[in-house]
Parts: C-alpha cells; structure tokens; sequence
C-alpha cells in the first residue's frame, strides 16, 4: 500500500486553487511475477480539493489504477525500472477519464 501527502501550489499548470493546504493519495499494488521481471497491477483513489482536472468544478476524489512492466534485481543490488500505463477517472458527471503513463528507473542498494 503506497499512501501520500502533498502539498498544493497556487497556480501551478495542474489547476491547482488558490488556498488549497493538501492533497492525499492511496494505492494498493500487487506485483505477478518472477526472477526480478513482474507486472504490477494497482488501484487506488486521490483526495484532491481544489483540482479540477475534468472542468466540472465537484470532483474532489479521482479513482487511480495502473498496468505496469517492473524489472528490479532479485535479491541484490542493482537498476531498477518500472514503465506502465496509469489512467485517472473521475466518477461524478457521468464519469471521465484522462489517460496518463509512466516510467520510473532507479538503483536498489
């Protein structure tokens, strides 16, 4: 489970309203897979007051899931990457969705 806060800007290129203090997400990620290469699958949802990406003005919660590619070392020090597919959904006025994707890389010590 992956569980975040952040703090807002004013203005910023997302929507972000003035005067908003912070926004939560959660995620549950389960990983299929073996010997370092997996598919991870995950679903969660954002609370996030003040961002309208969807130009409705109501949604504060957005739904999250995400398709994704990881490839780390088993067991032992070395890079990591993960790339996927990683859609938002908003479920009020008849639902949107806004596609978005990833890729993350790092090094495991």
């Amino acid at each position: 489970m992956m569980a975040a806060l952040a703090p807002t800007r004013t203005e910023s290129v997302f929507g972000w309203a003035s005067g908003v203090p912070i926004g939560m997400a959660m995620q549950l990620n389960y990983l299929l897979g073996s010997r370092g290469k997996y598919l991870e699958l995950s679903a969660g949802a954002t609370y996030a007051p003040g961002l309208d990406l969807f130009g409705n003005g109501t949604d504060i919660w957005y739904g999250t899931m995400g398709i994704s590619f990881r490839k780390q070392p088993l067991g032992k020090k070395g890079f990591t990457f993960r790339a996927g597919f990683t859609p938002l959904v908003s479920f009020t006025s008849g639902g949107s969705f806004l596609p978005f994707g990833g890729v993350s890389w790092g090094y495991r010590f």
